[in-house]
């Protein structure tokens, strides 16, 4: 199927990988030095932009095609979209530990498990991409219970609602503001798909409400002031216990709307630029590469004694050229790969899969004659 480019959602994206590049090269660049965290702190919430996006564009695709989905397709096309191309990172990754210091492989980390440790003992930055496949694995089966159990819209509107409350209810009851490992209680699934649940509402909202909406200047100026608050929340406010219970809340919220915002609004200029489509189609790529790249460049300015504003422009010139590798060396053939199984004359889950033919009667999401 050919998913026509949404350029302003592509500037988002770009938005996000670079927001996420700008945190973890000034963090570790800069780290000793007297530069005040809070001056890119920010930029570490670009993941909530990540979650957000990512459940709006694959919640579209599946709502658009809920009167025939196949689960079993669904969950394979995830698989081979992200799974090949994390293999090789994740192979990279240790293998930079295991010589550096005599690291032993954890199995958690080949099903996704690593962001529930007390502390991810390495590959720090997969603790998104696991709250992510785990979105893949259960967003179908709560869509299929949405759509066979609740026969109303606005009882289903109200059962999204109170998924995307449940990250916040989990960190009240459960969460540690103040642990100071990097693990369970800042990367859990549970306590971090705020983001995912709020554009699983929205892609439900856009593709089976129907919803169309026309933002007035003074929607847009309050869209952009929210957004701006929740980051500012976020950042200044980390370390209290409101802040880590309801701030992904109200971020997420903001970029909820935000992406609605740019999914209904006209293409901006700078959202067509070549740049901003190259850099949104590599992220993936940047995002699975750029810490090893960083630790790469930390090593090098050690040895050179370069200056941390040097160190940091090498940085983010050697993370585009190893995303740009990566992109096209190990990603593209993944996809290239993925959409040649996945062809359907080239295979047909129906007669060669009976097992799996029983699995996709019982959950494909058969279309209601009384569509409320």
């Amino acid at each position: 199927m050919i998913v026509k480019r949404i350029h302003n959602l592509d500037l988002f994206r770009a938005a996000a990988i670079i927001l996420v590049v700008f945190y973890h090269v000034t963090q570790m660049l800069f780290s000793g030095t007297s530069l005040n965290p809070q001056l890119y702190n920010w930029g570490k919430y670009g993941v909530e932009l990540f979650f957000v996006l990512s459940a709006f564009l694959i919640g579209g695709l599946f709502y658009k095609q809920r009167t025939s989905v196949n689960l079993f397709k669904f969950w394979l096309q995830r698989v081979l979209r992200t799974y090949p191309p994390y293999l090789i990172a994740l192979f990279v990754s240790f293998a930079s530990v295991y010589f550096a210091r005599g690291e032993t492989f954890d199995l958690g980390f080949l099903v996704f498990f690593q962001n529930f440790y007390q502390e991810i003992p390495y590959f720090l930055v997969s603790w998104s991409l696991c709250v992510e496949e785990h979105f893949y694995l259960f967003f179908p089966l709560i869509v299929f219970i949405s759509e066979k159990f609740i026969k109303k819209l606005y009882f289903q509107l109200g059962f999204w609602i109170i998924i995307a409350a449940l990250p916040t209810i989990f960190r009240i009851c459960f969460g540690d503001v103040h642990q100071e490992e990097f693990g369970f209680t800042k990367t859990a699934s549970i306590f971090r798909f705020d983001g995912i649940a709020l554009g699983c509402l929205l892609s439900f909202l856009v593709y089976r409400v129907r919803l169309n909406i026309k933002f007035s200047f003074f929607h847009q100026i309050t869209i952009l002031l929210m957004v701006v608050g929740a980051f500012y929340i976020n950042v200044v406010f980390e370390k209290s216990f409101l802040s880590y219970c309801f701030g992904y809340t109200f971020l997420s919220l903001s970029l909820f709307f935000l992406v609605a915002l740019l999914y209904y609004a006209s293409p901006m200029a700078i959202s067509k630029r070549k740049f901003i489509g190259i850099l949104a189609s590599m992220a993936y790529s940047i995002y699975l590469t750029h810490a090893l790249t960083i630790h790469f460049v930390v090593k090098v300015a050690s040895i050179f004694s370069l200056s941390p504003l040097i160190a940091s422009l090498l940085a983010y010139v050697i993370i585009f050229v190893v995303g740009y590798c990566f992109y096209h060396l190990i990603e593209k053939p993944s996809l290239r790969l993925r959409n040649f199984l996945l062809e359907e004359r080239k295979i047909n889950y129906y007669k060669t899969l009976p097992l799996l033919e029983q699995c996709y009667q019982l959950f494909s999401i058969s279309d209601r004659k009384n569509n409320t």
